[in-house]
């Protein structure tokens, strides 16, 4: 999927198709590698175990899936590839 830099102000999706729900953590399976916008490694990753959070989406954009990472940065996800990479956090 590819997405452009744009400013999104209406973000009021609180329950993603996938069942996620704003709020909830998701826990980061395998080590994830930070690239630059051309797909070079940044040198940086993110470890196993991390617990990122589910952010409220975008309405008409119910597949992409908004999270905030560790640091408060905020990242976006496609729906069909996130339990790929992470797993829900329960009653933690």
């Amino acid at each position: 999927m590819n997405f452009e830099n744009r400013q999104v102000v209406a973000r009021k999706l609180r329950t993603y198709r996938c069942g996620l729900e704003a709020g909830d953590l998701l826990r980061l399976k395998r080590q994830l590698l930070v690239r630059d916008h051309e797909g070079r490694p940044t040198g940086v990753a993110h470890e196993p175990g991390e617990r990122w959070t589910v952010l409220p989406g975008v309405v008409g954009e119910p597949d992409v899936i908004w999270l905030a990472e560790p640091d408060g940065s905020n990242h976006t996800w496609d729906e069909d590839s996130i339990f790929k990479m992470f797993e829900q956090v329960r009653g933690s």
